[in-house]
């Protein structure tokens, strides 16, 4: 069978490379920036370490897991690159 294709719902603006990619709801925010070529560290990709922390500029993501965030992350508008996707809206973020 083939594998499904991801139809782009949004577009996704990385603020301080200059860049933007087409985003799907299936794929997550780092997938977008490795696949668009912007480098947002990350380690463990499962939403606990915190090192994928972006600041999200503009619009409104879902996360399975938020572990690796504290409080203070998120009343500061970080998000996790890792586990972040798309609710259909386009995204700003500070990568």
């Amino acid at each position: 069978a083939a594998a499904p294709v991801e139809v782009a719902e949004a577009t996704i603006t990385f603020q301080r490379s200059g860049r933007a990619a087409p985003l799907s709801r299936q794929s997550t925010v780092l997938e977008t920036a490795e696949a668009a070529g912007v480098d947002i560290p990350w380690s463990c990709r499962v939403g606990i370490c915190g090192a994928c922390k972006v600041r999200l500029l503009q619009g409104e993501v879902s996360m399975e897991v938020e572990e690796g965030l504290e409080a203070a992350d998120k009343a500061n508008g970080m998000i996790l690159a890792c586990q972040a996707k798309t609710t259909g809206r386009n995204l700003s973020v500070d990568a």
